[in-house]
């Protein structure tokens, strides 16, 4: 604490009677203190009258902290994609940021930073909260960024007739937009699968997406058949190595899934699947063959095929 002293009747008399003062009107004095390491002043006098001026140099007391804006760019997606997050606050130190659903990547919390980079596949929900240096929290601040993929046209209809083959079903399917119900197709949607048949799925691939899939299982008779699979740009196309083939399994198991990405890289369980083009149409080309021999010991083998997208 500094202080500054101002005498005031305790002035001696010898000196005082060196000055000789006529009558005057009282007036008042200003004395002015500057002292940028002083946040505040006091005062006091004692019993001779002197004035002590008290500079005050406690920090005060962090206010609450608060946000105007929490700002996202983009503001919306149609497909899965990186989302910038930017909140103006006053008063904050740090700050706790939180997302419903969890993004892709990135989110870190707690940080010092205003900003975050996220990836995100669905609307997403976000908030921040901004907090002192002394811990006082200020109230959260949210914003939405929402995820509507615009769902793909139907694919395209007309007769497929795979040659070499007692038969060929053909069913058009659609990949549910990301996040929505499954879509089930039981074997009347495709006329049944005959047991020396091909089957052939014809669907347009989604806007940019990391991961759908279509799962096969057995429905009614023939449940001890395996199958092969391509997916290709053409109908009955059984050769993964084919021109216009984007890749196949043979399953040894009586179930199987083909999974599938849009996104330009291929399916994290998939790395034998090339991704595919967002809007194109594709063929999944299958017969019930497991080592180039058939595999189903009754007329038919259908099955149920189920198509997801989360």
């Amino acid at each position: 604490m500094n202080k500054f002293q101002h005498a005031g009747a305790g002035v001696p008399l010898a000196l005082a009677a060196l000055f000789c003062f006529s009558a005057a009107p009282a007036t008042a004095a200003n004395i002015t203190i500057v002292n940028s390491s002083c946040t505040a002043f006091t005062t006091s006098t004692d019993a001779s009258g002197n004035l002590t001026v008290n500079c005050e140099t406690t920090s005060p007391t962090p206010g609450v902290p608060s946000c105007s804006s929490l700002t996202a760019s983009p503001s919306s997606l149609t497909a899965e994609g990186p989302v910038a997050l930017t909140a103006t606050c006053t008063g904050a130190a740090s700050y706790e940021w939180s997302a419903s659903p969890s993004p892709s990547t990135g989110l870190a919390s707690p940080t010092s930073a205003n900003t975050q980079s996220v990836t995100i596949s669905a609307t997403t929900t976000f908030s921040v909260t901004p907090i002192a240096s002394g811990g006082t929290r200020g109230s959260s601040y949210s914003r939405t960024v929402s995820v509507q993929a615009t769902p793909p046209s139907p694919p395209p209809t007309g007769t497929i007739s795979c040659p070499g083959y007692a038969g060929t079903a053909v069913l058009d399917a659609t990949v549910p937009v990301n996040g929505a119900a499954n879509a089930t197709y039981y074997p009347s949607a495709y006329k049944s699968w005959a047991g020396q048949g091909a089957l052939v799925v014809r669907f347009t691939a989604p806007p940019a997406d990391s991961a759908f899939q279509f799962a096969f299982a057995p429905y009614g008779s023939g449940l001890d058949a395996f199958h092969n699979y391509t997916v290709a740009s053409e109908p009955c196309v059984f050769d993964p190595a084919a021109p216009s083939a984007m890749g196949g399994l043979t399953s040894t198991k009586t179930t199987f899934t083909v999974y599938l990405s849009s996104n330009g890289k291929p399916h994290a369980y998939a790395s034998y699947i090339k991704s595919l083009t967002p809007g194109q149409t594709y063929y999944i080309n299958a017969a019930h063959k497991s080592g180039g021999n058939w595999s189903c010991s009754t007329a038919t083998c259908d099955m149920i095929i189920t198509v997801t997208n989360k």
